[in-house]
């Protein structure tokens, strides 16, 4: 149990969903600490009040039976609205977040995104570019991802710039994504797809405009042979692009 404990605490995790990077993952963050909040309160008052009935009204040789009691209007409203109140507190800000997040921002780069058993296609229709499991993106732009499934329910996730949405066969669904600075972001499948599941791992790549708008005309006016690269714990935007043998300019 002390190792699961342990094993929460670690620092730079790559798929830390309490270290946003962007405006979406910081609403989703922003939201989670109000509803952690509430339900540490909550907590406190409800251990605190059964520890003192524990206590304070337990049973000795010497002590009178217990007064039977057979409800109290007053106690009954009360332990009803504040539960109303709390629900509300947490559902206004919630249902908010919700619409916020599946709002289509103005000016968004948009991208498709198809699942495969067990790889993650990108489709850039204004540029022309088809990748593969890396996602290059604009930093400070906001992204708007259009998403299917080519067989199975496929779910993206990439936690430091927003939460879960699923890929459906033969069904669209919108993600936004949105990266304030120039990092390497993870994403998983977040939904078991089969047998290599674990494995159906991707990376979004945020860079600055310029080096965007040079990985686009590398990519548009060459023609490649795709091998794809190995890990740099320190890449540039070029490492990103593959390893290639080109035979055209």
């Amino acid at each position: 149990c002390s190792f699961l404990f342990i094993t929460a605490c670690i620092e730079d995790a790559p798929l830390d969903s309490l270290s946003p990077a962007g405006p979406y993952a910081r609403t989703i963050d922003e939201l989670f600490w109000l509803t952690f909040w509430i339900a540490v309160v909550i907590f406190f008052i409800v251990q605190g009040a059964l520890l003192f009935s524990v206590f304070y009204f337990k049973d000795s040789p010497n002590k009178p039976e217990p007064k039977q009691i057979h409800g109290n209007n007053f106690l009954e409203i009360l332990w009803t609205i504040i539960p109303v109140i709390i629900l509300a507190s947490i559902a206004v800000p919630t249902v908010r977040t919700i619409f916020d997040l599946a709002r289509e921002p103005e000016d968004a780069l948009k991208i498709e995104v198809i699942g495969h058993q067990w790889w993650f296609e990108y489709k850039y229709p204004d540029h022309g570019i088809t990748t593969a499991n890396v996602l290059v993106i604009p930093e400070d732009t906001p992204i708007r991802l259009e998403m299917w499934s080519n067989d199975v329910l496929h779910n993206y996730w990439v936690p430091k710039l927003n939460g879960k949405r699923y890929l459906v066969p033969g069904q669209k669904t919108y993600l936004n994504l949105h990266a304030d600075n120039a990092e390497e972001f993870w994403a998983q499948c977040g939904e078991y797809c089969g047998l290599s599941h674990s494995k159906m791992r991707g990376r979004v790549l945020s860079m600055s405009e310029s080096d965007f708008d040079a990985w686009d005309y590398l990519l548009t006016s060459t023609t490649y042979y795709l091998l794809p690269t190995t890990y740099d714990p320190q890449p540039t935007a070029y490492d990103y692009c593959y390893y290639y043998f080109y035979y055209t300019a």
